[in-house]
Parts: C-alpha cells; sequence; structure tokens
C-alpha cells in the first residue's frame, strides 16, 4: 500500500503476455504518395495514406546523454555533454497484412531510394507516376509514431520517431505447418525520438 488508498500493482500492465501491444503509425511520405494512389488496394482496414503495423520485438532504442569530465578543485567533475549520440536504426517486426499492403509500401519505399532498375537514389515523382528528379529529406522521411497499450487496447505511451525512413526490409518466412500470422520486420534511421504519456 502507498499512504491509505492507493495499491501497487503486483506486474506493469506491459508486461502481460501479448504480442499486439505496439502499434506503429506512419504517414506515407510525399515521395510515394502518387505511387501508392496508383495502387491502392485499400480495404476495411487498411488506409495506404496512413499506415498501421502491429509491431514487436525491440521497439524503442537506448537513449544516451553522454557526461564529459572536467578537472575541478584538483579532482574530477562530470557534467552533462548536453549532446546525444546518433541513434541506431530501429529494427521492428510485424505482422504483414492479408493483401501485404505494409510490406509492399515499405518495399517501394526503399525502391524509391535506390531504385532497383535505374540504380539511382531518391527521387520525386512526376504527374505520371515516374521518379524523376532528386529527393529531399523532407520528401522521402516521415514521422513514424509507436503507441504502447494497455490490456484494454488503451494507447497510455507514445514514441515520435522524427524524419524517419527505412534502411532494410527482412524476407518472409512461412511455414504452412505453423498456425502462425506472416511476420516480417523492417530498419528505420530516424533523426530524433520524443516520448509523450498519453
Amino acid at each position: 500500500m502507498i499512504g491509505n488508498n492507493t495499491t501497487i500493482n503486483d506486474q506493469a500492465l506491459l508486461n502481460k503476455a501479448r504480442d499486439d501491444k505496439f502499434l506503429l503509425v506512419f504517414d506515407v511520405p510525399p515521395l510515394l504518395r502518387p505511387v501508392c494512389k496508383r495502387f491502392n488496394r485499400e480495404n476495411e482496414s487498411i488506409s495506404i495514406d496512413t499506415m498501421t503495423f502491429s509491431v514487436h520485438g525491440s521497439i524503442v532504442p537506448s537513449i544516451k546523454v553522454p557526461s564529459i569530465d572536467l578537472n575541478y578543485a584538483g579532482g574530477p567533475l562530470s557534467i552533462t555533454s548536453h549532446t546525444h549520440p546518433k541513434y541506431d536504426p530501429l529494427s521492428v517486426k510485424f505482422t504483414v497484412d492479408n493483401m501485404f499492403n505494409n510490406y509492399w509500401v515499405i518495399y517501394t519505399w526503399l525502391n524509391a531510394l535506390r531504385d532497383a532498375d535505374s540504380g539511382l537514389f531518391a527521387r520525386c515523382v512526376d504527374k505520371n507516376d515516374n521518379f524523376s528528379g532528386n529527393a529531399l529529406l523532407k520528401d522521402y522521411s516521415t514521422d513514424i509514431t509507436i503507441y504502447g497499450k494497455d490490456e484494454y487496447n488503451n494507447d497510455v505511451i507514445k514514441w515520435v520517431y522524427k524524419r524517419a525512413f527505412p534502411t532494410s526490409l527482412a524476407g518472409i518466412d512461412f511455414n504452412y505447418r505453423s498456425s502462425a500470422e506472416i511476420e516480417s520486420s523492417f530498419e528505420f534511421a530516424f533523426s530524433e525520438l520524443y516520448c509523450v504519456l498519453i
């Protein structure tokens, strides 16, 4: 008991055994929107403009603000550096939807960054859905938000990864003998991370 009326839970809510405790959401970046609309295969649960993934695995990187040492009064004094090192790319595992839309969007995103046919890097899309011209970071990146949910499926926390874009997409490994859903994973780089309680 804390005080007279508050009880400590025996187990944190996010520690209950479920695979779908985290939902990853992002708006499709401007570079991809014309291409995604051209191949629009929306269904009741998938919107090609805003992608939603049920994710699990390592969904938050370690966060560091290292100290630096100064000589002070004949001894060392540790103070903050007020900086953080570059975040490592984050890899998340996700369930592939039944139309493979979420997998296809990540593939297409990576292909825009390095086209399989031409070998060129990120390019903008013209009015005929052809990639042409160099794209800026704002064209091929987006903010990725991961929501942590409680046992009642309510959002309780979110992590916002600013200016994110994928760096790799894992293969699909499926076993017909298993009843498990098809899964894959992708890795993304980002510039800043914000954590917010909801």
